[in-house]
């Protein structure tokens, strides 16, 4: 049976019964990620075999910090099946999110993900050559892993990017990833070794790549369940010209790369 991994969504912000239903299926593994402190405990809660916990600082909430977060991040990254994220810059957000601050608090989660070798997923909005930079100040002081969440950066980032973490790093294809005309030349010169796919569950749903009899409305609004990931699948695997099988069975080893050493 095919395995897919939805390597970023918030199951936290999920209903309960969505939450229940989507923890009965057996064929997916989800990494999870936390956006603020207050929900970093639920997340870790919810680690099993197939969720695995990553928790920070989102750049939306850098303004609500408390003055022990970062103690506390501390502290929870201490425990080996926590990763980190979602962590990053948000360009669109500097209005309720200082861009200087933003820069901060990345910078001193990047500093943990080096002192307790984490993978780290980023948030990257209209920011691209600005985390790549930052990015290659802490690479030469050590190697570490990186997931770009929802990538949507050009290629001319994307490709120095790669230059820099080589097969450390994979970019992570969300529904908007694909749905965008301009970002399919990314999607198809990126590498196989580079690629993995997302729901960002329960945000960023594109409905013309769901069918329509599945759309699930909350609050009369289109939700984004961690079920649509077939669709992102198919979605990449038609702009890549391969089967599916095959695509979610490199996506596979790419994860077991990042994650754990494989």
């Amino acid at each position: 049976m095919r395995k897919l991994i939805d390597s970023h969504c918030h199951l936290q912000c999920l209903t309960p019964k969505a939450l229940s239903e989507t923890l009965m299926e057996n064929t997916t593994i989800y990494i999870c990620n936390a956006t603020n402190e207050n929900d970093w405990d639920q997340v870790i809660s919810l680690k099993s075999e197939k969720v695995i916990p990553c928790i920070g600082i989102h750049p939306w909430y850098v303004s609500s910090l408390s003055p022990t977060w970062l103690e506390k991040l501390h502290i929870h990254l201490q425990n080996p099946d926590v990763q980190i994220g979602e962590i990053g810059l948000d360009n669109c957000k500097s209005k309720i999110a200082p861009k200087k601050l933003q820069e901060q608090i990345f910078r001193s989660q990047l500093q943990l993900a080096l002192e307790y070798n984490k993978v780290v997923n980023i948030h990257c909005v209209s920011a691209y050559g600005k985390v790549a930079n930052i990015l290659q100040e802490y690479i030469k002081i050590k190697q570490f892993k990186v997931l770009m969440h929802s990538w949507e950066g050009p290629w001319e980032v994307t490709s120095r990017l790669l230059r820099m973490f080589g097969p450390n790093i994979v970019f992570s294809l969300s529904m908007v990833s694909v749905a965008r005309n301009k970002h399919v030349d990314v999607v198809q010169k990126l590498s196989d070794e580079n690629i993995v796919i997302e729901t960002d569950s329960p945000s960023q749903i594109v409905t013309s790549l769901v069918e329509s009899e599945e759309i699930e409305y909350e609050d009369g609004k289109a939700v984004n369940k961690p079920k649509y990931l077939k669709y992102v699948l198919q979605t990449v695997a038609r702009i890549r010209e391969t089967s599916e099988d095959a695509l979610a069975e490199r996506l596979e080893q790419n994860f077991n790369r990042i994650f754990f050493n494989a």
